[in-house]
């Protein structure tokens, strides 16, 4: 690929950049008030709630399907029945009980309950393993783009993370709903532009993959298997991105709705990036790392507008993906554990300190990118594994224990006032 071109998709990328900085500036008009950096003023539309979730879990589902596609076959399908089905479970169990308590994180819920001890262990918890989450399409693009570029690696990380710092950091979270559509947009371009570069050039005859499992259902195993499906679970009760995102939806039947039409939207889509990972391992057999050998194809055999155009999708599935788990990892930090950013007695607002939080969570987002994995699914099972035994049990206990008395009551204020009003 020549220099030229190079730095063609080079300046497109960078006027993209440009244009969601651009929007996510924009958007400051509408944060008010110190929470409404975090919460958006809990106003979110129907529309804006399936888009910030859908888009989430899209973009993990296209990388980590596809790499797993890639490495080990059909039973990669698993991982995307596991994200819809904690999208499902959101909806059936835990939906109404996040947003009766009204919480902002996870942790403050802990807290209430179990005392300051538990919601500052809590909120640690949540600010390492949202980063580890995040780091799946920060690397998948630092990859890709890396071999297609010929940028150094780490140059590229560095630029990755601190764009998604510095475009969470404007507005919060009205940064981030103001953005998705257009990543909405590019995550389905990336997926037709992969229908015309992989389909035309179907080599599996040649190139017979003969790994144990590969076109198995069960190939993985069913123990792997299971344990995504108990992280998808876990997500249920410790997924605090997908909370404060249904929190901030202005009605329960707005957050519902979006909910159910995400997870269906997710477990239709999810059967794409297995295929392509599959088809990607057909036409490269003898590459380990399944984003070097995309863009290996893409230099061979994609032309230069499908090139551009994956390229610019994939930038923005790692700025859609890791800026809502930056983003929910700094509200953390920033809200739970306030006593990190005081300097000489000198303390900070709620949104001094989120900007400060976000680039913290932005450099452990970096840091085991960096260690270039290959199994990236591994990565993000284990920080929801980790994640529910930290803060999801907490919040089981919550909900069974103390949950229902607690709607019951609120329930009960509500109608008195209601009745005082009339």
């Amino acid at each position: 690929m020549s220099a030229s071109f190079s730095w063609g998709i080079l300046l497109i990328l960078s006027l993209y950049t440009l244009i969601i900085l651009g929007l996510s500036a924009r958007s400051r008009k509408k944060n008010h008030e110190d929470e409404a950096f975090i919460d958006g003023g809990r106003s979110l539309s129907f529309f804006m709630t399936v888009m910030m979730t859908a888009v989430l879990w899209g973009s993990a589902v296209f990388v980590l399907e596809l790499n797993t596609g890639f490495l080990h076959g059909l039973s990669a399908i698993w991982f995307g029945v596991s994200v819809s089905l904690s999208g499902f479970l959101l909806v059936v169990l835990t939906m109404r009980f996040f947003r009766r308590h009204a919480h902002l994180t996870l942790s403050e819920l802990i807290g209430n309950t179990f005392g300051q001890h538990a919601k500052r262990t809590a909120a640690f918890i949540l600010a390492v393993t949202l980063p580890i989450l995040a780091m799946s399409n920060v690397y998948a693009a630092t990859s890709f783009l890396h071999a297609v570029l010929h940028v150094p690696f780490g140059v590229l990380l560095l630029v990755t993370t601190l764009v998604t710092a510095l475009y969470v950091m404007q507005s919060g979270i009205w940064s981030i709903a103001y953005t998705q559509i257009v990543n909405g947009i590019l995550l389905l371009a990336a997926g037709v532009v992969l229908v015309f570069v992989l389909l035309p050039n179907h080599t599996a005859i040649g190139h017979p993959i003969t790994l144990q499992g590969y076109h198995s259902l069960w190939g993985l195993g069913a123990s792997s298997i299971g344990l995504w499906l108990v992280s998808g679970v876990a997500n249920a009760f410790s997924g605090q991105a997908e909370m404060q995102v249904m929190l901030f939806a202005r009605s329960d039947r707005a957050a519902k709705r979006a909910l159910l039409v995400s997870a269906i939207l997710v477990l239709l889509f999810s059967f794409f990036p297995v295929w392509a990972g599959m088809q990607l391992r057909a036409m490269m057999p003898h590459t380990s790392q399944a984003f070097t050998a995309l863009a290996t194809v893409f230099i061979e055999k994609a032309n230069p507008v499908e090139v551009t155009i994956f390229s610019l999708a994939i930038w923005s599935m790692a700025l859609t993906y890791s800026a809502q788990h930056i983003f929910s990892g700094a509200s953390s930090l920033a809200s739970d554990l306030p006593l990190l950013f005081s300097f000489r007695g000198k303390h900070f607002s709620l949104k001094q300190r989120m900007r400060i939080a976000i680039f913290v969570e932005a450099f452990f987002v970096a840091i085991p990118s960096l260690l270039q994995p290959v199994h990236l699914v591994w990565w993000s099972v284990l920080a929801s594994l980790l994640r529910f035994v930290g803060v999801g049990l907490p919040v089981i206990f919550v909900w069974v224990l103390v949950g229902k008395k607690h709607v019951k009551r609120l329930h009960h204020k509500q109608t008195q006032t209601l009745c005082n009003e009339s």
